[in-house]
């Protein structure tokens, strides 16, 4: 799609040429094989240079500069068109004479018309991008707008510039219905909202915190299919888009999750990447490395990836100010949720839905003891604050909790039958720092609340790894059972179709439904992600640091 587009070179080869020569002049095989091997090397080192201009020097040409690569680059490319491709076309139709430039010419208008038939049919999507709040969504798609793009046209719906264009859309909307004449409704609203607003694909509209307003939403369509300019739309809250007044623009939307650091991007903010980057998960480096990244890890779990903690942590290193930090995005988080609900919970049991998903997190079982996620959190509720709490009020805190990027669900396989896939079996908060907060709060011992904040990493990786083109089989990652014991995480990979027992708790009865897994053929191998470890394999039982997960290949 659009968003994913790279910049490539053209690559001009002479070996046929070549070729031909050397078959002309009676050249020996070893000499055709020496100037088509040199003729390979022309467009290589043009490419490689060309390449190797824009890794370093992006940064440093001015437009000018770059404008004039630009029309260089299409002076090259229309010099091949012309010598290498169509003189030679039509020096293969002389024998028709004077028409002799048919074929060609009609060749290079079948390949125009192509091309624009293709940019048309290709589909023109919509960019919706979603994720917790404070993750940096702003931040990226800013950056990435003024990078790629030679206008920008930035509303946010919370802020006054979304006030100005909600003003314009009913002010439009008016004049409509008193008979104005407009052949292009969306584009008349941008264009009275930006007089200078130019409809191209080197402009990109962002609409931020687009759950504010169902009327734009349901816009998203003609914002597609009516304007060539690009649209990303983002929103921390999007839950609120389940809502009966917001229509899913299905078809419309491309989607696009924003996390909050992981334990790698963690690393190179502290530019220590290289060091886990030439890290061997089997013991193959030096003790002193898995010390140092082991220390880091143990930070990571008590900072999170909240992209201001993480600045925090930078800053002064100081664990307590980088939880003080934290706080202040739990309390807005909070704070901004209750404004979208009238009757989801009174404002004290809101406040600790977190605690209770701790609580949650630290039973002893995996499983459910009811029947959902739901309905063992408004046990708890019911049962530490208030009596007065439904169901139903408890399903709408979940689903908002989920749909905003707080917690994610992990599945169930009974007895390690992928087929049997439960959904919604179990729960985890979306960054390791609010599992260490929350577990802390809610005074979870220190041995059980490691165990925990473990199992979160790792989970954590896995999910990342089912989001397409997956490396994991299943929906979310999930728990097995095995007769009377549980796995801590059961992995198929989708390419190699091997199966993986998981381990990452440690205790007197850890890994001994894994092992059984693997006597009795459930798992093809077991794989155990510690602390403290250097990692090893023997056979199919492979260990690695915890904090490698994200290297181990499936």
């Amino acid at each position: 799609m659009w968003w994913q587009r790279r910049d490539t070179m053209p690559y001009l080869s002479a070996v046929s040429r070549m070729r031909r020569k050397g078959c002309s002049e009676g050249l020996g095989g070893d000499a055709m094989q020496t100037e088509s091997f040199q003729g390979i090397l022309i467009p290589f080192l043009g490419t490689t240079l060309g390449s190797a201009c824009v890794l370093f020097m992006k940064n440093r040409l001015n437009q000018m500069v770059q404008r004039a690569l630009t029309g260089f680059a299409a002076g090259v490319m229309v010099a091949a068109s012309i010598w290498s491709l169509l003189i030679p076309a039509m020096e293969q139709s002389e024998p028709m004479g004077k028409l002799s430039f048919l074929p060609a010419a009609a060749g290079f208008w079948l390949g125009i018309l192509f091309l624009l038939l293709l940019d048309r049919a290709v589909p023109h999507s919509t960019l919706e991008i979603s994720g917790a709040r404070q993750v940096g969504k702003t931040y990226l798609v800013n950056k990435f707008a003024d990078t790629e793009y030679r206008q920008k046209v930035y509303i946010n719906l919370l802020e006054f510039s979304g006030e100005l264009f909600l003003e314009k859309y009913h002010e439009l909307r008016g004049q409509i219905r008193g008979g104005y004449q407009c052949e292009n409704p969306v584009l008349e609203l941008i264009r009275q909202y930006e007089p200078d607003f130019r409809d191209s694909k080197d402009t990109i509209v962002i609409i931020d915190e687009i759950q504010e307003s169902a009327e734009i939403y349901n816009r998203i369509r003609e914002f597609t299919r009516n304007l060539e300019s690009d649209f990303i739309v983002t929103g921390s809250y999007l839950g609120r888009i389940l809502d009966k007044g917001f229509k899913y623009s299905a078809g419309d939307l491309d989607s696009l999750e924003i996390h909050t650091l992981d334990f790698e991007e963690f690393l190179t903010a502290l530019d220590k990447h290289d060091l886990y980057e030439n890290m061997d998960l089997c013991g193959g480096s030096d003790a002193a490395v898995y010390q140092e990244l082991q220390k880091l890890y143990e930070d990571y779990c008590k900072v999170g990836g909240y992209p201001g903690v993480v600045l925090q942590y930078l800053e002064n290193t100081s664990l307590e100010d980088c939880q003080a930090q934290l706080l202040k995005i739990i309390r807005l988080f909070t704070n901004e949720s209750k404004r979208y609900f009238d009757d989801i919970l009174d404002d004290a049991v809101y406040d600790n839905m977190f605690s209770s998903v701790a609580r949650i997190l630290a039973k002893e079982k995996k499983g459910f003891d009811r029947d959902s996620f739901s309905e063992e959190l408004q046990g708890i509720v019911v049962k530490d604050y208030s009596s007065n709490i439904s169901n139903a009020s408890v399903n709408r805190a979940v689903n908002w909790l989920y749909s905003s990027g707080i917690i994610g669900f992990a599945g169930k396989l009974p007895e390690c039958n992928i087929m049997d896939f439960k959904a919604k079996a179990g729960c985890y908060f979306s960054d390791i720092g609010l599992t260490n907060y929350f577990l802390t709060k809610i005074g979870c011992p220190k041995e059980t609340a490691a165990g925990i904040i473990n199992e979160n990493f790792v989970y954590l990786d896995l999910k990342r790894r089912t989001v397409h083109p997956s490396e994991i089989a299943l929906e979310t990652p999930a728990f097995a059972t095995l007769g009377a014991g549980e796995i801590d995480f059961y992995v198929k990979a989708t390419q190699s179709q091997r199966t993986y027992a998981l381990e990452v708790k440690t205790g007197k009865n850890a890994g001994k439904a894994a092992s059984a897994a693997i006597e009795s053929k459930k798992a093809d191998y077991l794989l155990y992600a510690k602390g403290s470890t250097n990692g090893g394999r023997a056979g199919n039982i492979i260990t690695i640091p915890i904090y490698g997960i994200s290297k181990f290949m499936f």
